[in-house]
């Protein structure tokens, strides 16, 4: 998936559903930068793509992060 954040620079977030609990969290994989509607980095959705099959094949670096909250 790709998240499209518009401004100045065109941030274009790779993330992915899951991989593991694939209905309640997202990973970002990569981020990239596009310009003149391409990839600066034109191998950005296959790094992202390398970074998910890292992220299965290691599943034991995973760790878990807390959400912010508006009273802390």
């Amino acid at each position: 998936m790709e998240l499209a954040v518009n401004g100045q620079v065109a941030l274009r977030p790779m993330l992915c559903r899951g991989p593991f609990a694939m209905q309640s969290e997202f990973t970002f994989l990569f981020g990239v930068i596009e310009r003149d509607r391409r990839y600066v980095s034109p191998d950005g959705p296959e790094r992202a793509e390398a970074n998910r099959l890292d992220l299965l094949a290691h599943a034991e670096k995973r760790c878990e992060h807390e959400r912010f909250s508006k009273d802390s």
